[in-house]
This record gives structure tokens, sequence and C-alpha cells, in this order.
């Protein structure tokens, strides 16, 4: 029994875990051959930076194209959000979000939040931003 045990401690965590990379607008464009040497070295996961505190970022869509057409299987994409930012309505924000997504009505991974520290992003106000989070988080949910 105690090498049962040992064996699935090792298996279990081994097995539900995934090796992944975030591709920022820094990064710039990224070539499906990019894409594919990842996923050779191990990489089963990419997470996007779709929308910045800007705006769009505009080496999302080729990026997510690439990554479609490589072998890696699990993408997911991540927007930047304050309160402070411009256009950062949340309504407005969750939908011009969704229009800038291809292939949008088949996109089946994860969009995350991304929030985080920046100059001038966020309220003096805690509440408010936490509010600003969860109104967001909200209208993406529901949308």
């Amino acid at each position: 029994m105690k090498i049962l045990l040992c064996i699935l401690a090792i298996i279990i965590p081994y097995t539900f875990t995934s090796q992944g990379f975030d591709i920022s607008y820094y990064h710039g464009n990224l070539t499906l051959d990019d894409f594919t040497c990842f996923n050779n070295g191990g990489f089963d996961l990419v997470i996007l930076q779709a929308w910045t505190s800007q705006g769009p970022n505009k080496f999302f869509e080729s990026n997510y194209l690439n990554a479609l057409a490589s072998p890696i299987p699990n993408i997911d994409i991540y927007a930047v959000i304050c309160n402070q930012c411009p256009d950062n309505d949340p309504k407005k924000l969750c939908k011009d979000l969704y229009e800038f997504l291809p292939e949008r009505n088949t996109f089946d991974g994860t969009l995350w939040l991304s929030v985080g520290p920046c100059d001038g992003c966020w309220s003096e106000d805690p509440d408010k931003n936490l509010d600003f989070i969860e109104k967001t988080n909200n209208k993406i949910r529901h949308h």
C-alpha cells in the first residue's frame, strides 16, 4: 500500500500539471516555428496577451493564429485591466475584447484578467479598484 501511495504521489501531480509560458506585447510576433519549438521543448500551454492596458495587443491575432496552427494543445489568453486606463469601462472592455478575438465562437481556453501594479493605473481607493475588478469579471463571465 505504501508503495502504491508513493507512486501515486509522483504520478498524480505530474499528470495534472502543464508547462506553460506567456507571450505579451513585448515579445512581438512569434512564428509557427517558434510555437512548435516551444512544444518540442515540453511546453503544452501558451497564454497570449490579447489586451494591454491601452487596448488591443497588435501582435495578438498573428500570435493566436500561429499558436492554433502549432501542436501546442492548450491556448489561453489574458487581458491587462485597470480602472484608470483608457476605455476601461467593464461593459465596454468586455464588448471590445470579445469583438477583437479571432475565432471567438470557438475559443475554448481560459480568459485571464491580469491585474497588477503600474503608475497611474489604479485609484487610491481600494474599494473602487475591487469594484472595477469584480464588475469586469462578472461581465466577462456572463458574456
